[in-house]
């Protein structure tokens, strides 16, 4: 069995300030994991093409995902994409919260997660989420990130960005 270190999510009671990123890593920790973190193999299988990339914290990224933002669509026709994708057998979603449809798409996971029919779980998907151009500020991420965890209605998110490299605020 592996061993791998990955890095504990900042509890809700700690703040990110002045101190930006450098504060930010200071406070997180290390928990010892006694296996990978892979999610199982979807059902129907895809391509082996696209099974996936294993990560230097040996967890598998999908190398095959589906992207959701809308293009104008109203956010429940996503979220029905997002629940078709899995039935096809996608495992990875990348979503945004400017994409203004993360709370649909969360209440389609969270369907998809309690039937039982279907057997796929969220440790089976690997969710990404990205901060905003208005959110860059270090005061500002991790309110964006929890209302980002709190719309997929999810504890974690395998993922999380920043959606362009260009700060608004």
């Amino acid at each position: 069995m592996t061993s791998i270190t990955t890095a504990k999510a900042v509890s809700e009671e700690q703040q990110v300030d002045d101190g930006g990123i450098d504060k930010l890593l200071a406070t997180m920790t290390t928990e010892r994991l006694t296996s990978p973190l892979t999610p199982t193999a979807p059902k129907p299988p895809l391509p082996l093409s696209t099974s996936g990339v294993t990560l230097n914290t040996g967890y598998l990224m999908p190398s095959l995902g589906l992207g959701t933002w809308g293009g104008g669509e109203p956010a429940e026709n996503t979220a029905k994409a997002v629940v078709e994708a899995l039935k096809m057998g996608y495992r990875l979603f990348d979503c945004a919260e400017s994409y203004h449809n993360e709370r649909e798409i969360g209440l389609a996971l969270q369907k998809v997660f309690q039937d039982d029919s279907v057997s796929i779980h969220r440790k089976d998907v690997f969710l990404c989420s990205k901060v905003w151009n208005t959110n860059h500020a270090a005061e500002k991420v991790r309110e964006a990130c929890l209302n980002s965890l709190k719309n997929l209605q999810t504890d974690y998110l395998d993922l999380y960005l920043i959606h362009w490299p260009i700060a608004f605020e």
